[in-house]
């Protein structure tokens, strides 16, 4: 429908209407086919339920629907409606008024890329109606490996304000293509793709903003959520694009293309900075795992060749020393590397401000910090709730204990009666199978009782969600091992085993049924987990298509909206939740029992390269396209990683000492020492690590206090403090400086004051050059040495000190390469 004033229905198959809005006639046109080239031009589909008239046949419209539609164009969006191929449904499909967007994301601050050109030409000629100085020289550019004019982000503004209207004018570039008018479209980069300043990602945000936003910001008010919960709306999703799924899935499967080289920019504009923030750290941990699946998979055949019976190699513990320093180190590099990656796509400071959750319930009050209106939920009622979880979850523990006790039961009476290798493979196997089905069951209760607990914003609920299905995940996952690790030994020799047999390991010692056991369970899992991973999502697919098909002539073709509700919906939160724990499930494996199976980084390596890349393709073909959520950093995982990466300096080495057979001659207390000094050797070592390797790299530093300086020049339009006093950097410059002791007695330590002097040059006047001290102040001091730097030496040759909260923004100050 095309309609902005007046929506009307007609129930007449499956076609679209082309409507007057004169009130006494009702004009339509009959079309039989919505080609996928016109799906392409809307962004969302709205679906509802038809509801039955007196014959029980559906006709007639919902309420709901006709409130909605009606809310939908009072904000400017354009609708196009018709009916579903069994004629029981209608799919809506919506795009915005492109100038009513804008004014939208205005209002609510959204911030796009801005364009390097621009900034560049602003920043050299200054900006004199608003009191900014010209910088002739700009920012310097060779001392970071980034542009200082790109990956800068700031507040969309729809309309140019003051002086500035008097630049408007329309340009042509150089291929004689014409370009937005005026100086606002000349400030934001124009995405490939695309014809105004919004990519494909913040177009989709922004219009699922508008829906979601109240009136008064100019959205339509609508809580999607609620609408589809209490089955008023049966869904709401955007759209997929064919043309671009096609582009990306043959760079994806291109085999020159690893995983660390995929084109990330191109998932996150599909999909969203989450969904693409994850595949970034599989590629980014893959990389890393090449090195110890080479030296994991040449160490095995080491154990095969020498150590069949008892897997005690001696060259285990040096693995385990690699493997338990690596992991720190490879989460080190990830958090430079995910402050990169925010930097380029403009999310660093994403978590800054956080909308409550829709589905947050309490009482309407007024602040009791600041007066205004606010939802109110008693911290009591939330600690009661926490504290219902824990015991729900202790129950279902204890439960899950009990059944990997019997299956121990079990193995041990089967010990007699098929041999301690055959009982030992059908333990792995149930083991295995009770791993997958309790993971499953549990994770719907944990959901449930986190949607019970009412946590306020969406990252309390997601944190409360993680540590709910990790905790049991992680006992889930490594019980058996632990016990065959470290208690086993101890316990009883069955009845009937040989007197060769270590207690009930099944064998002359642990290592070899640890290493079995992780084996089989390892290698089922994630067979397991890849074939589920796509069956469900094609079997649902399937099973909906017959369903919403039944009746209609096979020649009867579908729309891209339908074949897009055919699909199996995406939850960023659940499905973002699944993967990063799947990732840490199989991240223990590699490290928390290196010593038992080398070879487990290998088994990552070739499952992540094989599941991200059919991972995105599923995403493309059995999922509806999901709503882009940003994402600033992997959260609390990097912290569940972090203490995985510690707990497996504890598992191997009290492998190394009480497992294997390496020391076997040792006394326990001579164990114990060696234990503790593995232990602690190591996490030392981590902590260092982790103290050298910064979490920012410095160009991400730097880049961001240009963002900020740009943000507050080109944005707030902050004036310059000593506009009226303009200087220039002379050619000549004096590198004499002060030498002084000072004695800060609030710091309560003296530092050796170094103080450099500009000359300047007043503009307008005639003056000699002098030695200037801005506001009576030194420019800069260092701490420990004074400056050394010879006179003679070239601008050119040394490094700028972007300290502008220290220099007035007028200076360009030069300062000595020994500056740290």
């Amino acid at each position: 429908l095309n309609s902005t004033n007046n929506f009307w229905f007609l129930d007449m198959g499956f076609f679209s209407l082309n409507y007057h809005t004169d009130d006494s006639v009702v004009k339509y046109e009959r079309v039989e086919n919505v080609d996928s080239d016109l799906a392409s031009n809307y962004d969302f589909a709205f679906v509802f339920k038809l509801l039955p008239d007196e014959n029980g046949i559906p006709k007639n419209q919902s309420s709901t629907a006709k409130f909605v539609i009606k809310r939908l164009r009072k904000q400017g969006f354009e609708t196009f409606t018709y009916l579903s191929v069994q004629n029981d449904e209608l799919v809506v499909l919506i795009r915005p008024n492109m100038e009513k967007l804008e004014k939208f994301a205005d209002k609510i601050n959204f911030r796009i890329e801005m364009d390097p050109s621009f900034l560049k030409n602003i920043i050299v000629e200054g900006q004199p109606d608003h009191n900014i100085h010209p910088r002739p020289k700009g920012i310097t550019e060779n001392v970071t490996k980034t542009n200082p004019y790109h990956h800068i982000f700031g507040r969309y503004e729809s309309k140019v304000e003051g002086k500035d209207k008097e630049k408007v004018e329309e340009k042509v570039d150089g291929k004689g293509e014409r370009k937005a008018k005026g100086e606002k479209d000349e400030m934001y980069l124009k995405p490939k793709g695309t014809q105004g300043p919004f990519s494909i990602n913040n177009k989709l945000k922004l219009i699922n903003y508008m829906i979601r936003a109240p009136k008064s910001f100019g959205g339509c008010n609508l809580n999607i959520s609620n609408l589809i919960y209490h089955k008023e709306m049966l869904n709401c999703f955007p759209l997929h694009d064919r043309n671009l799924t096609d582009q990306l899935l043959n760079a994806i499967f291109d085999l020159k293309n690893w995983l660390w080289q995929l084109p990330f920019y191109d998932v996150k504009e599909y999909f969203g900075e989450k969904v693409a923030l994850f595949n970034v750290f599989i590629g980014h941990y893959s990389q890393w795992l090449v090195v110890p699946s080479i030296i994991g998979l040449a160490f095995q055949l080491v154990v095969w060749a020498t150590n069949v019976k008892t897997f005690s190699s001696p060259v285990l513990p040096f693995y385990s020393v690699l493997v338990t320093v690596w992991g720190i180190v490879m989460l080190e590099y990830w958090k430079r590397r995910q402050a990169t990656v925010a930097m380029w796509w403009g999310t660093t400071t994403f978590e800054e401000k956080e909308l409550d959750r829709p589905e947050f319930r309490g009482e309407l009050i007024f602040s009791y910090i600041d007066g205004s209106p606010m939802l109110y939920y008693p911290e009591s009622d939330l600690s009661f709730k926490i504290m219902s979880s824990i015991i729900v979850i202790s129950t279902f523990m204890m439960i899950m204990c009990g059944a990997l006790a019997a299956i121990y039961v079990l193995r041990f009476t089967l010990n007699s009666s098929i041999g301690s290798s055959e009982a030992s493979y059908v333990a792995s196997a149930l083991t295995t199978a009770l791993i997958l089905v309790l993971n499953m069951i549990y994770q719907v209760i944990a959901k449930r009782l986190t949607d019970n607990e009412n946590h306020r914003t969406d990252t309390m609920y997601e944190d409360a969600l993680i540590v709910k299905l990790f905790v049991f995940q992680f006992i889930n996952s490594y019980t058996s091992f632990f016990f065959i690790a470290f208690i086993a030994q101890y316990l009883g020799r069955p009845a009937g085993a040989p007197d060769s047999f270590r207690g009930q390991c099944g064998a002359v010692d642990c290592m070899q049924p640890l290493a079995i056991n992780m084996a089989i369970i390892f290698g089922t899992r994630l067979t397991l987990t890849n074939f589920l991973d796509v069956f469900l999502p094609w079997l649902y697919k399937k099973l909906k298509y017959r369903t919403e098909t039944k009746g209609i002539p096979a020649d009867k073709k579908l729309t891209p909206a339908e074949e897009d509700y055919m699909l199996m919906e995406y939850d960023n939160m659940i499905d973002s939740i699944t993967n990063y724990a799947e990732t840490a499930i199989q991240y223990g494996f590699t490290v928390l029992f290196a010593t038992a199976l080398p070879i487990a980084a290998f088994l990552s390596l070739f499952n992540n390269y094989v599941r991200v890349k059919f991972r995105i393709w599923k995403l493309f073909s059995f999922y509806q396209r999901p709503i882009p959520k940003g994402a600033q950093d992997i959260g609390t995982w990097q912290t569940i990683f972090a203490i995985i990466s510690v707990a497996a300096v504890v598992t191997n080495g009290a492998l190394v000492c009480f497992t294997m057979t390496a020391i076997q001659g040792f006394t326990y207390y001579a164990k114990l020492w060696v234990f503790i000094g593995f232990q602690w050797t190591l996490i030392a070592i981590q902590f260092i690590a982790k103290f050298i390797i910064d979490d920012e790299p410095m160009d991400v530093v730097i880049q961001k206090q240009r963002m900020e300086f740009i943000r507050r020049k080109i944005i707030e339009k902050v004036e310059d403090e000593d506009y009226g006093e303009e200087y220039e950097i002379s050619d000549e410059y004096n590198t004499e400086h002060d030498d002084d002791v000072v004695d800060n007695t609030s710091n309560g330590y003296s530092c050796s004051l170094s103080v450099y002097y500009c000359r300047g040059i007043k503009k307008g006047r005639r003056r000699k050059r002098h030695k200037k001290i801005l506001d009576h102040s030194p420019i800069i001091s260092v701490l420990s040495y004074p400056f050394d730097q010879p006179n003679n030496t070239d601008v050119g040759d040394m490094e700028m000190a972007e300290t502008s909260h220290l220099l007035s923004d007028n200076i360009q100050f030069y300062a000595s390469p020994k500056l740290d």
